[in-house]
């Protein structure tokens, strides 16, 4: 009994690592220089998806969560600006807030 094939009848199955700069590796220069390719391809692709997938996280998370830190940076730095107005105004030679004297 013959086994089942699901999908497309004759399609081509692509094999990782398996491409070929030169189709003809007999001389030993050759297949040095299909296993260099081949080597480059796998790199390539993995950069390349770690790089995509890397950008959509920073988009994603780090972009929001860097506006929050952000805004809250400000906040705090309004506050401590706010107290040391105060606190100047409060002393008998400095300036009134508001720039009221």
């Amino acid at each position: 009994m013959a086994p089942i094939e699901h999908g497309k009848s004759g399609a081509k199955k692509k094999q990782a690592g398996r491409d070929k700069l030169i189709k003809n590796d007999s001389n030993f220069f050759f297949r040095f220089i299909n296993a260099g390719y081949s080597l480059f391809r796998i790199v390539k692709t993995f950069t390349f998806k770690l790089l995509w997938n890397g950008s959509c996280l920073a988009f994603m998370f780090l972009l929001p969560i860097m506006f929050e830190v952000f805004t809250e940076q400000e906040a705090v730095l309004d506050k401590i600006q706010r107290d040391e107005m105060l606190a100047q105004a409060a002393d008998f030679g400095g300036a009134a807030p508001g720039g009221m004297d």
